[in-house]
């Protein structure tokens, strides 16, 4: 009696977990809807895009073309006040032309060079010392324009100003001269020529 009904109760027991398997879902079921939910997992996920930044660039600098100033070749103005007038030496390009006066007394005396060819020619005055002449110094030159070194006897002068007027192509070369034997040349570094002009004497 007793075994009967252990039986029984064993065998609701089967009975019952066969009707609850039969009302769940099957084991091809169950891995049919696992698969279902990993797809759904994997397209539903969604891929962050990240949202491209506005990156403001500095603005390109364009080069203007200025043509450059043109500027003018600075030149002198007149001399202030009176021109000085003095003893008038031109220089031609193949004499020096050199005008009166040839004797004057001792002082102060402006040469005025006129350079025709703009050989940027210089005034000189030279003291001839030891009794020497003009004519000495002519015949060491020999030929009228050429280079050579003056005399250990010719003494410069004493310049004591120049000035230049471009607006008159003229330069103005003053010395002091004291009473001698004298010679007026020109002499000019570019070219480097020697031009006699003439003698002068100073006398007392």
């Amino acid at each position: 009696m007793f075994l009967s009904k252990r039986f029984n109760l064993g065998l609701v027991l089967i009975l019952f977990c066969i009707l609850l398997s039969a009302c769940g879902p099957s084991p091809e079921e169950l891995a049919a809807a696992s698969a279902a939910e990993t797809a759904s997992a994997a397209t539903s996920t969604s891929t962050t895009t990240p949202i491209p930044t506005n990156t403001t660039l500095p603005p390109t600098r364009t080069s203007t073309l200025i043509p450059p100033t043109k500027t003018s070749t600075p030149t002198m103005e007149p001399m202030p006040g009176a021109i000085p007038k003095g003893i008038i030496v031109t220089y031609t390009g193949r004499k020096c032309v050199y005008t009166d006066p040839t004797e004057i007394p001792p002082g102060e005396y402006t040469f005025v060079l006129r350079d025709q060819k703009n050989e940027k020619q210089i005034v000189y005055v030279g003291y001839l010392l030891e009794g020497k002449t003009y004519d000495e110094v002519v015949e060491r030159q020999k030929e009228p324009g050429r280079y050579f070194p003056l005399f250990s006897w010719v003494e410069q002068a004493n310049l004591i100003g120049n000035v230049k007027n471009e607006g008159r192509n003229e330069k103005y070369y003053t010395f002091s001269l004291e009473e001698g034997e004298y010679i007026v040349y020109l002499y000019s570094y570019s070219t480097t020529d020697l031009w006699l002009c003439a003698p002068l004497r100073v006398v007392d």
